[in-house]
């Protein structure tokens, strides 16, 4: 979602309010087409016209620092909710010490 209000955001800075026009060459901003947002978002994942903000902006700045922020908080997991999830191993680290424990013995 950062992806897509940050998208419309510069569309509408650029193109409706005309900052920073003159270096994507817009003289006469005006009222963007109402069906702009559809065709955007069909642009933004769709093709590869969003990668610079999702993958820089939100994924490389945004995510790392809100989660050096919230510490440990980041990866609190209601009790009720982490029953109803299924334990999933992508790492193969449960494995791992299940192996450890037949060795020791």
């Amino acid at each position: 979602m950062l992806t897509v209000f940050a998208t419309f955001g510069a569309v509408v800075a650029v193109y409706q309010w005309g900052w920073l026009g003159f270096l994507f060459d817009v003289h006469d901003p005006g009222p963007i087409l109402n069906f702009l947002p559809t065709i955007l978002i069909g642009i933004l994942f769709g093709l590869a016209i969003g990668v610079l903000i999702d993958a820089f902006l939100v994924r490389l700045i945004l995510v790392p620092a809100v989660m050096s922020l919230l510490g440990k908080s980041a990866w609190w997991l209601p009790k009720w909710l982490d029953k109803i999830l299924p334990n999933v191993d992508g790492e193969g680290s449960s494995l791992e010490r299940e192996k450890d424990k037949t060795l020791a013995r």
